[in-house]
């Protein structure tokens, strides 16, 4: 099992800082970067729902999470 396909336990959450890492998940979703590479896909100015729709189909929440999801750790350590 990776590191990313661990579960934590619901009552072990705590030390995780979940708000910060969905709102920041959320920013890069519908960021300057994914909104060009989306445009250029669509071959027009996408809304934010096709914004999303690109960083979903392209990996973008597994990315974000093989990446960061250490720094939203508030001891900085991820469970082992």
């Amino acid at each position: 099992m990776s590191e990313s396909e661990k579960k934590i336990p619901d009552e072990d959450c705590s030390f995780f800082d979940t708000e910060l890492y969905v709102k920041d998940q959320l920013n890069e979703a519908l960021g300057e970067v994914n909104r060009y590479f989306a445009g250029q896909e669509l071959k027009h100015e996408p809304s934010d729902e096709e914004v999303c729709e690109h960083w979903i189909k392209h990996g973008g929440p597994e990315n974000f999470e093989r990446c960061r999801r250490h720094l939203y750790f508030k001891d900085k350590k991820s469970p082992s």
